[in-house]
């Protein structure tokens, strides 16, 4: 798995190696939970909501385990396709951070030390459908669970001490939430669990005994590029190719 950025000189050959095999044309994410009942969260909130009302998900509360990974039934062994990360925001007290194997998207608040190795983004832009703060891609491989975590209150601010929250099973009381885009809204009509494009929002404080439900102390829109990406490499090397080309005959 790797962070996908540019691609240079000597990777059109890389590019259709890597391309040799086919895929499918539909990659999605699944949902894999514990206690599909159980982990079915609608969102409510009274405060300012950025993750609307009403939206319906997922979330891994309790210690269960909620799973996301990248499914596409008709892709030969091996194929990976580009997952992108999208940093919405966040209206947490406490510093979050989030990261995605090699890369990171990292928030904290203004006045306050950000974790090593971790990038300032600020409060963003708080909207699911434009307008990022920081985008990031990732390639991962069909079948896999894409591997993402969050860190809630890494400067222990809430004296509970930090919490990890992965994709997979929550440590501790932090939490996460999952909710599918469709057609530019959330889904308000099922608890569906596949899509591909997803709005997963961070609680970092402890939810027992507290109304912090919200799923916005970090926020990222997470989709999967529909064309494998290294099939994405080889156009953008083929096409840059044609243009040096057409540059040479002028």
């Amino acid at each position: 798995m790797r962070l996908v950025h540019t691609l240079r000189g000597g990777a059109i050959a890389v590019a259709l190696a890597a391309s040799a095999g086919g895929a499918g044309a539909a990659p999605y994410f699944q949902i894999s939970l514990d206690d599909v009942a159980g982990q079915q969260e609608t969102q409510s909130f009274a405060g300012t909501q950025i993750i609307p009302n009403g939206a319906q998900g997922f979330d891994n509360i309790f210690d269960n385990e909620m799973t996301i990974t990248l499914v596409d039934p008709g892709a030969a062994p091996g194929t990976t396709y580009s997952v992108r990360f999208d940093y919405v925001g966040s209206d947490a007290e406490f510093v979050n951070t989030f990261s995605a194997v090699a890369g990171s998207l990292s928030r904290y608040n203004d006045g306050m030390a950000c974790p090593a190795g971790s990038a300032p983004l600020g409060a963003g832009n708080l909207d699911f459908f434009g307008n990022y703060a920081a985008t990031a891609y990732l390639d991962v491989t069909v079948g896999a669970v894409v591997p993402f975590q969050f860190t809630a209150d890494v400067l222990d601010q809430g004296g509970n001490g930090s919490h990890v929250v992965r994709n997979g099973r929550t440590v501790e009381g932090a939490h996460m939430g999952a909710f599918f885009l469709r057609a530019g809204s959330f889904d308000f009509a099922s608890f569906d669990t596949t899509g591909n494009v997803l709005a997963i929002g961070l609680t970092d404080g402890f939810l027992t005994g507290s109304s912090d439900d919200d799923h916005q102390d970090f926020m990222i829109r997470m989709s999967v590029v529909p064309e494998p990406a290294t099939l994405t490499l080889l156009g953008a090397a083929l096409a840059g190719l044609a243009g040096a080309r057409r540059r040479r005959a002028r």
